[in-house]
Order: structure tokens, then C-alpha cells, then sequence
């Protein structure tokens, strides 16, 4: 559930703005350089891409979310 939760905030980015702001964090640094790598990953795509991306993975997690009938 984390990695999704993750993956939906990289999946955002875009909509908030269009470039990284910051250099790269340090090795010792693990997390804000996975979420860094994350974010530029995701940087050349445009508010649509974005979009449907972010809407796609909370139609995902709502599905995995439901329970089993």
C-alpha cells in the first residue's frame, strides 16, 4: 500500500509543476533520491498523461481495496 501511495504522488507531480526545483539528494539520503528519481521519471509528461496516470491507479487501488465477493 505504501509503494501505491508512492506511486500516486510521483504520478502527481506533474500537475503541480513542471520541473524539479532541487539537485539530486545524496546517497545517504534514500528516500528523498528515490522520490527525486520518482519525480524526474514523470517530468516530461504533459498535465493529461498525468492525469489519466493518477486516475488509473486509484481505480486500481479502489479494485484491490473492494472487498472479494
Amino acid at each position: 500500500m505504501r509503494t501505491s501511495l508512492f506511486c500516486m504522488d510521483c504520478s502527481s507531480k506533474p500537475l503541480v509543476a513542471q520541473s524539479i526545483p532541487v539537485s539530486r539528494p545524496g546517497i545517504f539520503n534514500m528516500r528523498d533520491r528515490a522520490k527525486w528519481d520518482a519525480w524526474k521519471a514523470v517530468e516530461a509528461k504533459s498535465k493529461e498523461e498525468a492525469m489519466n496516470d493518477y486516475i488509473t491507479k486509484v481505480k486500481q487501488l479502489l479494485e484491490e481495496a473492494a472487498p472479494a465477493s
